[in-house]
């Protein structure tokens, strides 16, 4: 097992040579970087945030959601905002087109 410090203050572990990360994103963060993580949301998740009754937990969704779009961007090698997601029926969001054959699981 490897770990490492992201540039942006996560923590992520490689195991098996890369074949599993795990990744642990810090919530409380500048509004400044609040913003450029919102804006990388799709406008059903910005929707989703705006149900929030109270700003903590709008934040933490909106950086929960925009780091998830970074990780998957970083290893995609595609802009953050690119990134479509399907979900299942419980709500669980996968990988939609084109990147659903990726073989990344999260």
């Amino acid at each position: 097992m490897m770990g490492r410090l992201a540039p942006s203050g996560d923590i992520v572990l490689s195991l098996v040579h890369g074949a599993m990360e795990i990744a642990a994103v810090g919530l409380e963060v500048s509004q400044r970087v609040v913003h450029r993580l919102s804006l990388s949301l799709s406008e059903d998740e910005r929707a989703r945030a705006g149900r929030f009754a109270f700003e903590r937990d709008w934040r933490r969704f909106v950086v929960a959601r925009g780091r998830l779009r970074e990780l998957l961007g970083q290893r995609l090698d595609v802009r953050p905002e690119s990134i479509q997601f399907a979900y299942g029926k419980h709500g669980k969001p996968v990988l939609d087109q084109p990147f659903c054959r990726s073989g990344l699981r999260f």
